[in-house]
């Protein structure tokens, strides 16, 4: 049976997935966009008369991930997950223990980080 097109929005917004297995990014760093096509299909500009339909409630407590990248690079010096994984044990160990102590969700540091939910878990 054959796939049907895509219905255009009335709103003028579409969500594009840009996360690989286990939800972790795919594009780190901006030259990781030139080796992928899919650039020019992210940033399709979407124009529509249609204001803002609703405003989400971001005051949940938890750290955004650019707060939890930046207390990374702080600690480590470290810009990437890549990077990030090759670091001796104890410093993981610790920047992670320090994390989850600001309320940073376990898929969110399995994102960030790269290292699996269980292993983060354990810490």
């Amino acid at each position: 049976m054959a796939r049907q097109s895509r219905q255009p929005s009335g709103t003028g917004i579409y969500h594009v997935m840009m996360r690989g297995i286990n939800h972790q990014n795919i594009f780190e760093e901006h030259e990781d966009y030139s080796y992928n096509k899919l650039n020019d299909l992210v940033n399709i500009p979407l124009s529509d008369d249609v204001a803002c339909l609703d405003i989400e409630d971001t005051s949940k407590g938890r750290p955004s991930d650019n707060q939890v990248m930046l207390l990374i690079k702080e600690k480590t010096g470290v810009m990437n997950s890549s990077a990030f994984q090759q670091l001796p044990k104890e410093t993981k160990r610790s920047v992670l223990i320090e994390l989850k102590g600001m309320r940073a969700s376990f898929r969110q540091l399995e994102r960030l980080t790269g290292i699996g939910k269980s292993m983060i878990f354990r810490m």
